[in-house]
């Protein structure tokens, strides 16, 4: 059998273990307490987080969508004003998913038919000012530098529709302060050019000869 001093100790035993283990218990709580906090903190910053993201993801869907619509109507207003004798419309298509756009030429056949085809799979005089005007569009929306190059960029373009599209191409280059350095072998395209330059022996010359 234990004596009493055995016991006594035992107790002092059972006593500071038992303390050991309240202090550990405050000082756990204590910590959950401090993680609850920094958690509470955290769900806020994710509530915040989230919907700036969704503010943001929003702002990009509007501007990108006036990106388009800016893109639409300087095309619709090209075609209609260049190809007057046809009802061509664009229709352009943002992919999201895939990051990609495709641009559609919209119009009615002979037959009373709407189609509308890739711009890819349409002709070269289509193409040519489609290319063009968005290349004056981007480099306006952007302020790039002012200056256009086309080489040989209007040979596909009939002749019916040269006065219209050269006409739209001044009213925007002097209305932006652009450039258009056009090189070609097109003496329809020479009577459009405020200065004519001829390369002879790998020399530019100032030609001023309406008819060359």
């Amino acid at each position: 059998m234990m004596n009493n001093d055995t016991l006594f100790e035992n107790a002092i035993k059972v006593f500071n273990h038992l303390e050991f283990i309240q202090n550990e218990i405050e000082k756990n709580n204590k910590e959950i307490a401090k993680k609850e906090q920094q958690l509470t903190k955290l769900n806020v910053y994710n509530t915040d987080l989230q919907f700036a993201r969704n503010y943001l993801d929003l702002l990009i869907k509007n501007e990108s969508n006036s990106f388009i619509k800016s893109i639409n109507e300087i095309l619709n207003y090209g075609l209609k004003t260049i190809f007057y004798d046809c009802d061509y419309s664009i229709d352009i298509n943002i992919d999201n998913e895939k990051s990609k756009s495709n641009i559609y030429l919209v119009y009615t056949d002979e037959n009373g038919n709407k189609i509308s085809p890739n711009i890819q799979q349409c002709g070269g005089g289509i193409k040519t000012v489609i290319g063009v005007l968005l290349q004056i569009f981007f480099i306006v929306h952007y302020e790039l530098e002012p200056i256009l190059f086309v080489d040989e960029g209007f040979s596909q373009v009939s002749s019916q529709y040269l006065p219209n599209l050269f006409s739209i191409i001044q009213e925007v280059t002097k209305k932006n302060g652009l450039k258009l350095l056009l090189v070609t072998h097109d003496t329809r395209i020479l009577k459009y050019a405020d200065r004519r330059y001829e390369i002879q022996n790998g020399i530019a010359i100032t030609n001023e000869d309406p008819d060359i």
